[in-house]
């Protein structure tokens, strides 16, 4: 196979993709999973997240925009990485423990992007739950994000209780209205979203 991806010499994309998916080594557990529960917007932003490959801080500079100031918006503590946002921070953390408890799964402890992506594939519950668990943690990464843009581009303050009650919002709303579960009740949601499958 010459540059162009083809056996032929003829350029495709297909050819293309193929040539880049293989020179990847990639652990099929850890392949992010596309679902379509979730709208493209928010798998398309945990794609990149676990990339490392979305617009922080610190990416920024590496592409000489040069910002004086790289400090996570939400702790201030540490520069803003894609790890640090999602995962390291103290706000992050919040956030992931309050989930833990509407869930009622033990204390989520993880490292990187990539560890809380595959998180729901490591819970011991039915495939289904698994999804949902799968559909909340992309919800949450999406719902921290926003908070993040509204934070450096409106000035609002983020506050832990208040993500999380739009990760349940957004996950309930797009669970119900992308899924064949249209009969969910939003009050059974809020108290255990596994009880409803």
């Amino acid at each position: 196979m010459d540059m162009a991806g083809s056996e032929d010499g003829m350029f495709s994309v297909s050819a293309a993709k193929k040539l880049i998916i293989d020179s990847r080594q990639y652990d099929p557990f850890l392949k992010f999973k596309w679902d379509g529960w979730m709208p493209i917007k928010c798998n398309v932003l945990a794609w990149r997240a676990e990339q490392d490959r979305i617009p922080t801080k610190i990416a920024l500079n590496k592409r000489g925009m040069g910002l004086s100031e790289d400090s996570c918006p939400f702790c201030e503590l540490h520069q803003e990485s894609a790890n640090h946002i999602f995962i390291g921070c103290i706000f992050a953390a919040e956030i992931w423990d309050r989930i833990a408890v509407w869930c009622r799964l033990d204390p989520i402890f993880v490292f990187e992007v990539r560890d809380i992506l595959v998180l729901a594939k490591c819970l011991k519950k039915p495939k289904l739950n698994k999804r949902v668990a799968h559909c909340i943690v992309v919800t949450a990464l999406w719902s921290m994000w926003n908070a993040r843009n509204e934070m450096i581009f409106q000035d609002k303050e983020a506050k832990a209780y208040e993500v999380v009650s739009k990760i349940k919002s957004c996950s309930y709303f797009w669970i119900q209205n992308r899924s064949r579960f249209k009969s969910i009740e939003w009050s059974d949601w809020c108290k255990y979203p596994f009880g409803l499958m």
